[in-house]
């Protein structure tokens, strides 16, 4: 059972987030050439970093998001041992999500801005809750089945109608 999802690349990268969080930055600029160490990134805290040279991540896109496990400085700031990971990890294993119904965007900690539609970002943020809630729920009841639970029902709200121009 306990491998039930291991042949699933999102399923086990939003693993590997939720175990290095808040170690997360996002692509600003991608290396000219090829090449880790032209990858520029932005954290939370750090907004000046970069892929290690040595990183197996190549020529991700700018706005991807990659997990690593430690920074080093030499001449700049490095990230190293990092993997990419898909965005709804990021909105699921954060610490708290903001949804921009507006602007069509989640605002993930406070610092990392997703476009995603408001309505989609309404929904990550109740399965984030509810995944929260389950998580709550083992962690008093370390024996018990997961089957056990009954699932609470997860409403989609109706957005709200824009005034007639």
């Amino acid at each position: 059972r306990a491998n039930a999802h291991s042949d699933s690349a999102a399923v086990v990268c939003g693993v590997v987030l939720a175990g290095l969080y808040p170690n997360l930055a996002q692509v600003t600029a991608a290396a000219a050439g090829g090449g880790g160490g032209g990858v520029s990134l932005r954290g939370a805290r750090d907004q000046n970093m970069a892929l290690h040279p040595s990183s197996v991540v190549r020529d991700p896109p700018p706005g991807a998001l990659v997990a690593y496990h430690d920074k080093v400085e030499t001449s700049r700031r490095f990230v190293r041992d990092a993997t990419l990971v898909p965005p709804a990890a990021a909105m699921l294993f954060s610490r708290a999500i903001e949804v921009d119904h507006v602007g069509g965007a989640v605002l993930v900690d406070g610092w990392l801005s997703l476009p995603v539609p408001a309505r989609t970002g309404v929904m990550l943020k109740q399965l984030r809750g509810e995944v929260e809630a389950l998580l709550q729920w083992k962690l008093r009841r370390p024996h018990a089945d997961l089957a056990q639970r009954a699932a609470s029902p997860v409403t989609v709200p109706t957005p709200p109608s824009s005034p007639a121009p």
